[in-house]
């Protein structure tokens, strides 16, 4: 067995399963070559259910266009191998020495994070699996811009969950006449580019710096 239950979130009834989501196909041969495969195809089928599910509850007033975007970017490759890696199946997945060259590619990492989630799901069903994946995905799941109503507490939030500090904002002008002035805010965050913006008040110029700062930050 490449692997102990006990060191990852959830124990399995069948460690068969387990061993089998961790078998690369160099490893296999013959009819059991097709075994990590066909647990890659389910897993993916089942993150992208439990996504669409959690995106539809995390956000009412999406547009299904909306919803679709941050789907894609929740089951990408990318964030897939970095969940592998927070497992560490990059550190038990069983390959041929001919595939072993230093780090895994972020396609090998993402295929063993779905056949993973198909293990659990084979083992424990929906409900559990759906807990699990939340708990995975969590870090990378992100408000959708069409649905922040307080685009500054969206945009410090967003900021604290990367661990970056609180942004700044400052009056870098002011134009028109001084009975009706509209002001230029600039809202900063370390190692991001300042976005500025116009309002008839300091208060409407924050907002609308703080969504356009929170849209890019998101892309």
């Amino acid at each position: 067995m490449p692997i102990k239950s006990h060191t990852l979130p959830h124990t399995f009834k069948n460690p068969a399963l387990l061993e089998a989501a961790l078998l690369h196909p160099s490893r296999r041969k013959g009819k059991h070559a097709s075994m990590f495969e066909r647990l890659e195809f389910l897993g993916d089928r089942v993150l992208g259910l439990i996504m669409a599910e959690w995106l539809y509850e995390q956000h009412p007033e999406a547009r299904e266009g909306e919803m679709a975007k941050q789907h894609a970017q929740l089951v990408n490759r990318d964030v897939c191998a970095a969940v592998a890696q927070a497992l560490a199946l990059d550190q038990h997945l069983v390959v041929a020495k001919s595939e072993r060259k230093g780090t895994f590619s972020a396609t090998v990492l993402a295929d063993a994070a779905e056949a993973f989630i198909a293990a659990v799901y084979l083992d424990a069903g929906l409900t559990t699996t759906t807990a699990l994946v939340r708990q995975l995905w969590a870090p990378h799941m992100q408000p959708q811009p069409a649905t922040v109503a307080d685009p500054k507490s969206a945009l410090q939030e967003l900021a604290q969950s990367r661990g970056l500090p609180l942004p700044t904002y400052k009056v870098v002008g002011q134009t028109g006449p001084a009975h009706n002035p509209e002001f230029i805010i600039e809202v900063s965050l370390p190692g991001c580019a300042p976005v500025q913006a116009t309002g008839k008040n300091k208060r409407e110029a924050q907002k609308v710096a703080a969504r356009g700062l929170f849209d890019a930050l998101i892309k």
